[in-house]
């Protein structure tokens, strides 16, 4: 049995080969020697043979942080600077995640910081803590800002069974606020109220007490808190001015700001699911816009008020009614 081939080889002739092979080496040129705003996708210059930039190629001569100036021509200190600047700025997908995030929480939180005269730059710290999404720590932390249980509740957050505001990213922000005022009001130093932030006020003012020195700079601390105020540092010049760094993520492709309506609460709702059904949502849309709530029921008690943000233009396909006398579920487990 004679088996046909429906293939046939395909020959090309000397000046089509010419041809191609003259593109293909152009191209490779135009990448090789392109700069870096030519080349889509890539942070800073591709490593090329002259290897990747250094930290005085990139950053500017004096940086600082809320006004107070980094001593970036102490070698320890800008080794520290220079490590966290270079681990972050070649790491694309988490900055280009975080510019997609950040655009639709950074008008919010900081009109949030100029009402309580904290510093624009602490937005950063935010973003190092949470990398601007609601994570949760192997320690316990929660929320954009990162509150530990009990530093939440000193600061006004609310934790039961049902809610957890340290999610609130509102509430959060003006609860981190506070914390950063009162520690500035101890340290006299923005520098050093974000480590403490970090490691606790307690630590830094032992730390101060124990070496006999004031300065964030001048401390020696535990790795993490010499690492994190770098960190903010790295984010706040790489996500100032993502275009110099080869970061393009057009509008189109960043998170926009949730458009939401405030509905008061100030009675309990014993079936979120099927109250939210009367508001034309789901329950996983009802989370999405709150995501501080952790149960089906909101319990409310007498003179309580919560606040929940709902689609702005959802319509509402009924009417919920609680009971005349409506009392908390049990407890889980309970």
């Amino acid at each position: 049995m004679q088996v046909m081939s429906f293939i046939r080889p395909i020959t090309l002739g000397r000046a089509t080969v010419l041809v191609l092979l003259v593109c293909v080496l152009l191209l490779g040129y135009w990448l090789w020697t392109a700069p870096p705003s030519a080349q889509a996708g890539a942070p800073l210059a591709s490593a090329r043979a002259t290897g990747p930039l250094a930290l005085g190629e990139l950053m500017p001569d004096q940086p600082n942080f809320c006004g107070e100036p980094v001593p970036i021509q102490d070698p320890e200190v800008r080794e520290r600077f220079d490590r966290e600047f270079m681990l972050n700025v070649y790491d694309y997908a988490t900055i280009t995640m975080i510019l997609k995030r950040l655009e639709r929480w950074k008008k919010p939180m900081l009109e949030i910081l100029t009402q309580y005269d904290v510093p624009a730059d602490f937005l950063y710290l935010m973003v190092a803590e949470s990398a601007v999404r609601n994570a949760t720590s192997l320690a316990g932390a929660q929320g954009y800002w990162q509150f530990m249980p009990q530093t939440g509740l000193d600061y006004g957050l609310i934790q039961n069974a049902y809610v957890d505001e340290r999610n609130h990213p509102l509430k959060s922000t003006r609860a981190a606020c506070n914390y950063l005022k009162s520690s500035y009001k101890k340290f006299g130093s923005w520098t050093l109220a974000a480590a403490s932030y970090n490691m606790g006020a307690g630590g830094v003012a032992y730390g101060q007490q124990r070496q006999g020195v004031q300065g964030f700079y001048q401390l020696y601390l535990n790795e993490e808190t010499s690492r994190y105020l770098f960190r903010i540092l790295a984010y706040k010049y790489i996500l100032q001015h993502p275009e110099q760094y080869g970061y393009r993520v057009p509008p189109s492709e960043r998170y926009q700001p949730l458009a939401y309506r405030t509905l008061a609460v100030t009675r309990s709702i014993d079936d979120l699911a099927a109250w939210a059904r009367t508001q034309g949502l789901d329950y996983r849309t009802l989370n999405w816009y709150n995501p501080w709530l952790k149960s089906y029921s909101l319990p409310v008690a007498a003179g309580q008020r919560y606040e929940l943000w709902l689609p702005l233009q959802q319509p509402r396909l009924g009417t919920y009614r609680p009971p005349a006398d409506s009392t908390p579920p049990p407890q889980p487990g309970g």
